[in-house]
């Protein structure tokens, strides 16, 4: 076998991958993100390597090699030729670093936590809107990607620990995503009582049966202990900014729902 580093142009990436009849599912969403990472040079040769059979044929590297003609620019990786074919079987079977892996890898705490509040995040800060962040966003951030918003958006990690206190919540780090997107997008006076909101909301105390915190508590906790999250994340998120429109403007409710027909809130600013 010989292994060394190569640039691998789009031609290349298309040849080998003509050899490529013996290999698992393409999985799209990881060819798009590899994709990305080679348009923006985010790219990083990590040791990884293309593996092409003694016979010629594609043992390992596909999602990669795809992902360069997607791109249509070169990247480089280490290839190891001449390989035995007997060793397809041994390819690829550890257990893929999850976002969470990477986080920790570099040293941050809460790292579960983290990589789903920056996921959010970084759909917030691509599209612009609070609703495809809180939605099935299609597009899921590289981990390299995850990383920089990490760098980026000052003070993110603290906040992934504070997803602890709502736990017994559903989606608690919706909930803190939604707080740190109403840090960075409002007005200071609307994040100190939106702080305040969600005070009441993790503790409850003094709430009138009529006060919408406290029918949102009832909901949630009720929803949560059951195991269920039939309203999605994106409908909790939806009646937890209902709740703060009314709460915020000292309104009082017979009833606290919010519907999919329904036009997803945007929160209340001072």
């Amino acid at each position: 076998m010989l292994a060394e580093i190569e640039t691998i142009t789009p031609e290349e990436a298309s040849k080998l991958l003509k050899n490529n009849e013996k290999n698992r599912n393409v999985r799209l969403t990881q060819v798009d993100r590899y994709a990305e990472d080679m348009q923006t040079s985010r790219w990083q040769v990590n040791g990884q390597a293309i593996i092409v059979g003694e016979d010629g044929s594609l043992i390992d590297g596909q999602h990669r090699l795809l992902a360069c003609v997607k791109a249509n620019v070169p990247f480089k990786s280490f290839v190891v030729r001449n390989a035995p074919v007997s060793i397809r079987s041994t390819v690829d079977t550890g257990r893929a670093r999850t976002i969470a892996d990477v986080l920790s890898i570099h040293g941050h705490h809460n790292a579960r936590n983290l990589g789903s509040i920056a996921n959010i995040i970084f759909a917030y800060s691509t599209i612009g809107r609070m609703e495809p962040a809180f939605s099935d966003f299609k597009h899921s951030p590289t981990p390299r990607q995850t990383e920089e918003v990490v760098e980026h958006f000052e003070g993110l990690s603290e906040f992934a620990s504070l997803a602890q206190r709502f736990r017994p919540f559903p989606f608690p780090t919706s909930i803190v995503a939604l707080s740190y997107m109403m840090k960075i997008g409002c007005k200071e006076e609307s994040y100190i009582q939106f702080n305040r909101f969600l005070e009441a909301v993790h503790s409850g105390v003094g709430l009138t049966a009529d006060n919408p915190v406290l029918m949102y508590r009832n909901q949630a906790l009720s929803e949560n202990s059951r195991g269920g999250r039939r309203r999605g994340r994106k409908g909790w998120v939806a009646l937890l900014i209902k709740t703060w429109n009314l709460w915020a403007k000292g309104e009082t409710c017979e009833q606290l729902t919010w519907r999919s027909t329904e036009s997803f809130p945007d929160p209340l600013l001072f």
